[in-house]
This record gives C-alpha cells, structure tokens and sequence, in this order.
C-alpha cells in the first residue's frame, strides 16, 4: 500500500463519486477506499500506473472474502475426494458384500485384527517397504474379512486398492498374454487393476 498523499486523496475522492457498493460494502473516510463491512478490511487498493502518470484503484479481496474462497476449494477438494474415493470402492472392491468388511464391523472376538489395524495405521511405511500380509487358515477363520478391513480403511484414506481372487488375475494374464505381442514389455502385460497401490488376492493356494 504506498502513501496516499493529498494529490492521491484527491483521486481517490474523485473515483469514489461514482462507485457502486454492494450491500456488505462501505468507503472507510481515514483513506476513502472500499472497505467490508464484516471484517474493515479493504475491497479496493491504490497502485501507480508503472511507466505512465497517474494511478489506478483495482478490487482486491478481504480477509473474509479471503477465508470464503478457501472454505469453497476446501469443500470442492472434500467432494472430489468423496467422489474419487466412491469410484474406487466401486472398481476396487470386486463384490458387493465387501463393503461391510470393515473395522466397524468387527466383533472384537479375532484378536489378530489389531495387526491389520496396524498395518493400515504404518500403511506409508509398509508401502515403502513393499511390505505385505501373508493370510492362511480354514475355510470361516475370517481372512476376508481380515483383507476387506485393510482394504476398506485404506480406500477410505484415497488408496487404490483391488481386492479380487487370484484365479481372476490368473485367467485375466493369461487372456492378455494370448492377445500381445511377445516383445511386448511386462508393464503392457499386466492388467490396469494390477497397478493399484495396494492388490488383495483372496484364494491364493488351491483347495485340496
């Protein structure tokens, strides 16, 4: 903000005349710019017009003004981010049931699930470390859904994850090797849900 002089007042005074105020607006007299109501701060600002006479009195935004934009792009991020991670439940998550595998749904009676509680709470790490979960047991032990809370909690937290049984990629590969061309390098091979950052494969070992 430069100096405002008597000759710059005088300018300021003469703009002013015909300047038209939204509701919320006022002309503060101590420097006779526009000034919001709310918080006092200014709406309009004094600058030279660079390599020629005189000035000019562009809008500017208040802190109000300010905090209303933010707030706007921050909900605008939040639904993206709803919307982003909607999508990827809905490609990630390979059956409909999967989506009541949660934490929330946990009876507390598999005291191994504070281990996937632990692996999604050092997600970063784990993914760092290329670090993953080895799953075995019988048939109704809870292993699914064991997987479907890690998966679950960390599509919540905007990771991409596919959660799919093994025979799925399996045959999917085995499609996709028939149809390309043997020079064709292994990243065209792989199935686009296999470069998810997080792939969970139900069924790995064949049931005797």
């Amino acid at each position: 903000m430069i100096e405002i002089t008597a000759e710059i007042r005088a300018i300021i005074d003469k703009a002013a005349a015909g300047v038209e105020l939204a509701e919320d607006e006022y002309i503060d007299p101590t420097d006779g710019l526009i000034h919001c109501k709310k918080c006092k701060g200014q709406r309009q600002t004094i600058v030279p017009r660079f390599g020629k006479p005189g000035y000019f009195m562009p809008r500017c935004i208040c802190q109000c003004q300010r905090e209303a934009e933010e707030q706007r792009k921050a909900a605008e991020e939040r639904q993206r981010r709803m919307e982003r991670i909607k999508r990827r439940k809905s490609q990630g998550l390979q059956d409909r049931y999967l989506y009541d595998y949660t934490f929330a749904n946990d009876n507390g009676q598999n005291p191994l699930m504070d281990k996937a509680r632990a692996y999604v709470e050092n997600w970063k790490e784990a993914y760092k470390n290329n670090t993953g979960l080895l799953l075995f047991g019988d048939v109704g032990t809870g292993k699914s859904f064991f997987a479907g809370c890690i998966a679950n909690a960390l599509l919540d937290r905007d990771v991409p994850v596919l959660m799919t049984t093994s025979s799925c990629v399996v045959c999917g590969l085995s499609f996709r090797i028939s149809t390309t061309s043997p020079s064709t390098p292994i990243s065209g091979i792989l199935p686009t849900q296999m470069t998810r950052t997080l792939l969970t494969l139900k069924h790995f070992c064949p049931q005797g």
